[in-house]
Protein backbone atom coordinates (compact mmCIF):
# COMPACT_ATOMS: atom_id res chain seq x y z
CA UNK A 1 0.00 0.00 0.00
CA UNK A 2 2.73 2.27 0.83
CA UNK A 3 4.51 1.74 -2.42
CA UNK A 4 1.45 2.07 -4.75
CA UNK A 5 1.13 5.67 -2.82
CA UNK A 6 4.48 6.27 -3.81
CA UNK A 7 4.10 5.79 -7.12
CA UNK A 8 1.17 7.55 -7.62
CA UNK A 9 -1.26 4.37 -8.17
CA UNK A 10 -2.90 5.09 -5.17
CA UNK A 11 -3.85 7.97 -3.14
CA UNK A 12 -2.32 9.41 0.07
CA UNK A 13 -4.33 9.02 3.66
CA UNK A 14 -5.43 11.41 6.22
CA UNK A 15 -6.58 10.72 9.30
CA UNK A 16 -8.96 12.31 11.93
CA UNK A 17 -9.33 10.40 15.17
CA UNK A 18 -13.02 10.36 16.68
CA UNK A 19 -12.94 9.42 20.20
CA UNK A 20 -16.61 7.54 21.69
CA UNK A 21 -18.06 6.95 24.71
CA UNK A 22 -18.02 3.12 24.09
CA UNK A 23 -16.42 0.96 26.49
CA UNK A 24 -15.49 -2.23 24.68
CA UNK A 25 -13.12 -3.94 27.93
CA UNK A 26 -15.65 -6.43 28.55
CA UNK A 27 -16.30 -7.22 25.20
CA UNK A 28 -14.96 -10.92 24.92
CA UNK A 29 -12.29 -11.95 22.00
CA UNK A 30 -11.70 -15.86 20.68
CA UNK A 31 -8.02 -14.79 19.67
CA UNK A 32 -8.64 -12.93 16.13
CA UNK A 33 -12.47 -11.98 16.71
CA UNK A 34 -14.98 -10.28 18.47
CA UNK A 35 -18.10 -12.26 19.37
CA UNK A 36 -20.39 -10.62 17.63
CA UNK A 37 -23.27 -10.72 20.51
CA UNK A 38 -21.11 -8.87 22.75
CA UNK A 39 -19.92 -6.41 20.13
CA UNK A 40 -23.64 -5.71 18.71
CA UNK A 41 -24.81 -4.95 22.37
CA UNK A 42 -22.31 -2.53 22.78
CA UNK A 43 -22.45 -0.60 19.58
CA UNK A 44 -26.21 -0.51 19.24
CA UNK A 45 -26.38 3.10 21.21
CA UNK A 46 -28.43 6.33 20.08
CA UNK A 47 -25.16 7.94 21.29
CA UNK A 48 -22.77 6.49 19.03
CA UNK A 49 -24.98 6.44 16.02
CA UNK A 50 -25.80 9.86 16.91
CA UNK A 51 -21.86 10.72 16.95
CA UNK A 52 -21.61 9.22 13.35
CA UNK A 53 -24.04 11.54 11.78
CA UNK A 54 -22.80 14.49 13.59
CA UNK A 55 -19.41 14.15 12.34
CA UNK A 56 -20.67 13.49 8.68
CA UNK A 57 -22.19 16.67 8.72
CA UNK A 58 -19.87 18.68 10.72
CA UNK A 59 -16.96 17.81 8.64
CA UNK A 60 -17.65 16.03 5.60
CA UNK A 61 -21.45 16.99 4.47
CA UNK A 62 -21.88 16.15 0.34
CA UNK A 63 -19.01 14.22 0.37
CA UNK A 64 -19.32 10.75 -1.06
CA UNK A 65 -18.74 8.46 2.27
CA UNK A 66 -18.45 4.96 3.20
CA UNK A 67 -19.21 4.19 6.40
CA UNK A 68 -18.40 0.37 7.90
CA UNK A 69 -20.39 -0.97 10.16
CA UNK A 70 -20.60 -4.33 12.77
CA UNK A 71 -23.28 -6.10 10.98
CA UNK A 72 -26.08 -5.91 8.78
CA UNK A 73 -28.77 -4.50 11.27
CA UNK A 74 -26.04 -1.55 12.49
CA UNK A 75 -26.00 -0.35 8.77
CA UNK A 76 -29.71 -0.35 9.02
CA UNK A 77 -29.72 1.31 12.06
CA UNK A 78 -27.13 4.21 10.94
CA UNK A 79 -28.65 4.47 7.71
CA UNK A 80 -31.93 5.20 8.80
CA UNK A 81 -30.49 7.92 11.20
CA UNK A 82 -28.67 9.53 8.14
CA UNK A 83 -31.92 9.48 6.50
CA UNK A 84 -33.94 11.16 9.28
CA UNK A 85 -31.08 13.74 9.49
CA UNK A 86 -31.63 14.28 5.69
CA UNK A 87 -29.19 12.51 4.53
CA UNK A 88 -28.75 10.85 0.76
CA UNK A 89 -27.81 7.60 2.92
CA UNK A 90 -28.55 3.89 1.77
CA UNK A 91 -27.50 0.53 3.35
CA UNK A 92 -26.28 -2.55 1.41
CA UNK A 93 -25.71 -6.12 2.48
CA UNK A 94 -25.33 -9.44 0.78
CA UNK A 95 -29.15 -10.54 1.72
CA UNK A 96 -30.51 -7.30 -0.80
CA UNK A 97 -31.20 -9.08 -4.13
CA UNK A 98 -28.49 -8.20 -6.63
CA UNK A 99 -30.32 -6.01 -9.00
CA UNK A 100 -31.19 -3.29 -5.97
CA UNK A 101 -27.84 -3.64 -4.98
CA UNK A 102 -26.39 -2.92 -8.13
CA UNK A 103 -28.78 -0.37 -8.24
CA UNK A 104 -27.91 1.55 -4.81
CA UNK A 105 -23.72 1.03 -5.53
CA UNK A 106 -24.49 2.58 -8.88
CA UNK A 107 -26.90 5.62 -7.68
CA UNK A 108 -23.85 6.35 -5.22
CA UNK A 109 -21.34 6.19 -7.67
CA UNK A 110 -22.88 7.89 -10.31
CA UNK A 111 -25.66 9.63 -8.83
CA UNK A 112 -26.77 11.24 -5.62
CA UNK A 113 -26.54 8.54 -2.55
CA UNK A 114 -23.63 10.13 -0.56
CA UNK A 115 -23.35 7.77 2.20
CA UNK A 116 -22.95 4.04 1.76
CA UNK A 117 -23.49 2.01 5.44
CA UNK A 118 -22.02 -1.47 5.03
CA UNK A 119 -20.74 -4.52 6.62
CA UNK A 120 -19.03 -7.39 4.88
CA UNK A 121 -20.51 -7.00 1.77
CA UNK A 122 -18.20 -3.99 0.26
CA UNK A 123 -14.82 -5.40 1.68
CA UNK A 124 -13.33 -7.11 -1.12
CA UNK A 125 -13.95 -6.92 -5.11
CA UNK A 126 -15.92 -3.10 -4.82
CA UNK A 127 -13.98 0.16 -5.31
CA UNK A 128 -14.97 3.05 -5.87
CA UNK A 129 -12.95 6.17 -7.21
CA UNK A 130 -15.12 8.74 -5.98
CA UNK A 131 -15.16 7.77 -2.35
CA UNK A 132 -13.41 10.47 -0.34
CA UNK A 133 -14.21 9.79 3.09
CA UNK A 134 -14.30 6.15 4.79
CA UNK A 135 -15.96 5.68 8.38
CA UNK A 136 -14.12 3.31 10.12
CA UNK A 137 -16.96 2.22 12.33
CA UNK A 138 -16.68 -1.37 12.92
CA UNK A 139 -13.90 -1.66 15.79
CA UNK A 140 -12.00 -5.50 14.42
CA UNK A 141 -9.15 -7.01 15.45
CA UNK A 142 -8.31 -8.42 12.27
CA UNK A 143 -5.34 -6.36 10.26
CA UNK A 144 -6.81 -8.00 7.27
CA UNK A 145 -10.19 -7.11 6.93
CA UNK A 146 -9.21 -3.32 8.18
CA UNK A 147 -6.44 -3.13 5.07
CA UNK A 148 -9.43 -4.32 2.87
CA UNK A 149 -12.18 -1.37 3.94
CA UNK A 150 -9.07 0.82 3.78
CA UNK A 151 -8.43 -0.02 0.06
CA UNK A 152 -12.02 0.31 -0.96
CA UNK A 153 -11.57 4.16 -0.98
CA UNK A 154 -8.03 4.77 -2.42
CA UNK A 155 -8.57 4.53 -6.21
CA UNK A 156 -7.41 7.55 -7.92
CA UNK A 157 -10.40 10.20 -9.34
CA UNK A 158 -9.87 13.77 -10.85
CA UNK A 159 -9.86 15.83 -8.04
CA UNK A 160 -9.27 13.56 -5.35
CA UNK A 161 -6.24 14.58 -3.45
CA UNK A 162 -6.27 12.14 -0.64
CA UNK A 163 -8.47 9.82 1.40
CA UNK A 164 -9.99 10.66 4.29
CA UNK A 165 -10.33 8.39 7.09
CA UNK A 166 -12.16 8.85 10.30
CA UNK A 167 -10.99 6.39 12.90
CA UNK A 168 -13.97 5.64 15.84
CA UNK A 169 -11.95 4.72 18.90
CA UNK A 170 -13.87 3.56 21.38
CA UNK A 171 -12.53 2.34 25.04
CA UNK A 172 -11.17 -0.78 24.81
CA UNK A 173 -9.24 -3.05 26.92
CA UNK A 174 -5.41 -4.01 26.85
CA UNK A 175 -5.64 -7.53 24.98
CA UNK A 176 -8.82 -6.28 22.93
CA UNK A 177 -7.80 -3.50 21.34
CA UNK A 178 -9.41 -2.75 17.73
CA UNK A 179 -6.92 -2.08 14.66
CA UNK A 180 -6.60 2.06 13.62
CA UNK A 181 -4.95 3.49 11.02
CA UNK A 182 -2.27 4.46 13.93
CA UNK A 183 -1.77 0.83 14.99
CA UNK A 184 -1.73 -0.22 11.35
CA UNK A 185 0.97 1.41 10.65
CA UNK A 186 2.54 1.54 13.92
CA UNK A 187 2.85 5.21 14.46
CA UNK A 188 2.85 7.02 18.18
CA UNK A 189 2.91 10.29 17.37
CA UNK A 190 -1.16 11.87 15.96
CA UNK A 191 -2.27 15.27 14.55
CA UNK A 192 -5.95 15.54 13.25
CA UNK A 193 -5.35 15.37 9.88
CA UNK A 194 -2.18 14.96 8.79
CA UNK A 195 -0.92 12.14 6.19
CA UNK A 196 -0.56 8.55 7.77
CA UNK A 197 0.49 7.05 4.09
CA UNK A 198 1.67 9.31 1.58
CA UNK A 199 5.03 10.16 -0.61
CA UNK A 200 8.03 10.98 1.33
CA UNK A 201 7.53 14.39 -0.86
CA UNK A 202 3.81 14.91 0.36
CA UNK A 203 5.07 14.62 3.80
CA UNK A 204 7.66 16.83 3.77
CA UNK A 205 5.18 19.67 1.93
CA UNK A 206 3.25 19.26 4.80
CA UNK A 207 5.99 19.64 7.51
CA UNK A 208 7.33 22.44 5.54
CA UNK A 209 4.05 24.41 5.48
CA UNK A 210 3.49 24.11 9.07
CA UNK A 211 7.20 24.86 10.28
CA UNK A 212 6.23 28.37 8.31
CA UNK A 213 3.50 29.00 10.56
CA UNK A 214 0.72 27.90 7.08
CA UNK A 215 -1.99 25.65 6.90
CA UNK A 216 -2.09 22.57 4.70
CA UNK A 217 -5.29 22.55 2.59
CA UNK A 218 -6.59 20.00 4.64
CA UNK A 219 -7.06 22.30 7.87
CA UNK A 220 -8.99 24.75 5.69
CA UNK A 221 -11.32 21.54 4.54
CA UNK A 222 -12.10 20.46 7.84
CA UNK A 223 -12.78 22.16 11.16
CA UNK A 224 -9.65 20.71 12.97
CA UNK A 225 -7.06 22.34 14.95
CA UNK A 226 -3.21 22.20 13.18
CA UNK A 227 -2.14 22.00 16.92
CA UNK A 228 -4.21 18.84 18.10
CA UNK A 229 -1.54 16.29 19.28
CA UNK A 230 -1.66 12.71 20.73
CA UNK A 231 0.24 9.95 21.73
CA UNK A 232 -1.22 6.83 20.58
CA UNK A 233 -0.60 2.96 23.09
CA UNK A 234 0.73 0.78 20.67
CA UNK A 235 1.12 -2.31 22.58
CA UNK A 236 -0.20 -5.27 20.54
CA UNK A 237 -0.25 -8.38 22.44
CA UNK A 238 0.77 -10.12 19.09
CA UNK A 239 3.78 -8.35 18.70
CA UNK A 240 4.61 -8.98 22.25
CA UNK A 241 4.51 -12.71 22.39
CA UNK A 242 6.81 -13.05 19.00
CA UNK A 243 10.14 -14.60 20.28
CA UNK A 244 8.26 -15.47 23.68
CA UNK A 245 7.33 -19.00 24.97
CA UNK A 246 3.72 -20.24 24.75
CA UNK A 247 2.86 -22.86 27.71
CA UNK A 248 2.70 -25.53 25.45
CA UNK A 249 6.27 -24.83 24.24
CA UNK A 250 7.32 -24.51 27.50
CA UNK A 251 6.00 -28.24 28.40
CA UNK A 252 8.22 -29.31 25.36
CA UNK A 253 11.10 -27.34 26.82
CA UNK A 254 11.43 -29.05 29.98
CA UNK A 255 11.48 -33.01 31.38
CA UNK A 256 8.24 -32.90 33.29
CA UNK A 257 4.28 -33.91 33.10
CA UNK A 258 1.80 -31.13 31.51
CA UNK A 259 -0.08 -31.67 34.49
CA UNK A 260 2.84 -30.78 36.86
CA UNK A 261 3.14 -27.45 34.39
CA UNK A 262 -0.72 -26.90 35.17
CA UNK A 263 -0.73 -27.51 38.45
CA UNK A 264 2.16 -24.89 39.47
CA UNK A 265 0.66 -22.58 37.10
CA UNK A 266 -2.95 -23.00 38.89
CA UNK A 267 -0.47 -23.30 42.92
CA UNK A 268 1.28 -19.59 41.89
CA UNK A 269 4.37 -21.40 42.20
CA UNK A 270 5.23 -20.29 38.32
CA UNK A 271 3.77 -17.31 36.61
CA UNK A 272 3.44 -16.18 32.87
CA UNK A 273 5.40 -13.31 31.13
CA UNK A 274 2.20 -12.14 30.08
CA UNK A 275 -1.24 -13.71 29.67
CA UNK A 276 -3.62 -13.02 27.30
CA UNK A 277 -7.42 -13.58 27.89
CA UNK A 278 -9.60 -15.56 25.62
CA UNK A 279 -13.39 -15.69 25.81
CA UNK A 280 -14.58 -15.87 29.86
CA UNK A 281 -12.32 -18.58 31.40
CA UNK A 282 -9.85 -19.74 28.96
CA UNK A 283 -6.01 -17.87 28.77
CA UNK A 284 -3.07 -18.01 26.88
CA UNK A 285 0.18 -17.85 29.11
CA UNK A 286 3.53 -16.62 27.19
CA UNK A 287 6.71 -17.11 29.06
CA UNK A 288 10.26 -15.56 28.41
CA UNK A 289 13.00 -18.09 27.76
CA UNK A 290 15.09 -16.71 30.51
CA UNK A 291 11.85 -17.48 32.73
CA UNK A 292 11.64 -21.04 31.54
CA UNK A 293 15.34 -21.72 32.25
CA UNK A 294 14.93 -19.94 34.99
CA UNK A 295 12.38 -22.04 36.59
CA UNK A 296 13.62 -24.92 35.50
CA UNK A 297 17.08 -24.39 37.47
CA UNK A 298 14.44 -23.69 40.71
CA UNK A 299 12.66 -26.93 40.12
CA UNK A 300 15.53 -29.44 39.03
CA UNK A 301 14.01 -29.50 35.70
CA UNK A 302 16.07 -31.05 32.87
CA UNK A 303 15.92 -28.46 30.25
CA UNK A 304 15.38 -30.70 26.54
CA UNK A 305 17.51 -29.36 23.92
CA UNK A 306 18.66 -30.92 20.57
CA UNK A 307 21.66 -31.96 22.62
CA UNK A 308 20.01 -34.19 24.63
CA UNK A 309 17.28 -35.01 22.86
CA UNK A 310 17.95 -38.02 20.72
CA UNK A 311 19.12 -39.68 24.19
CA UNK A 312 16.21 -38.80 26.40
CA UNK A 313 13.79 -40.24 23.34
CA UNK A 314 16.49 -43.64 22.88
CA UNK A 315 16.16 -43.86 26.83
CA UNK A 316 12.64 -43.70 26.82
CA UNK A 317 11.85 -45.93 24.19
CA UNK A 318 14.32 -48.78 25.65
CA UNK A 319 11.74 -48.51 28.97
CA UNK A 320 8.97 -48.88 26.54
CA UNK A 321 10.26 -51.90 24.64
CA UNK A 322 11.23 -53.44 28.66
CA UNK A 323 7.87 -52.49 29.85
CA UNK A 324 6.20 -54.22 26.83
CA UNK A 325 8.73 -57.44 27.58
Amino acid sequence: MQQAVELGELVPIRCIRVKTNVDLSTVRINGIKYYAQDLESKLFVPERNKLLAETYLNYVKDKKTVVFCASVRHANQISTLFKQLGINCEAVSGSMKSAERSRILDLYENGDIQVLCACDLLNEGWDSPKTEVLFMARPTLSKTLYVQQLGRGMRKCAGKDYLMVFDFIDNAGLFNMPYSLHRMFNLKEYRAGEYVVASQKQFELDRDLIARGEKPSVYLDFPVNVADYELIDLFNWQDEVKGMISQLEFVRMVDVQTETIERYLREGKIAPDLEVPFGDKRSFKYFKEATVESYAKQFGWELINPANMKDKFIRWLSATKLLAA
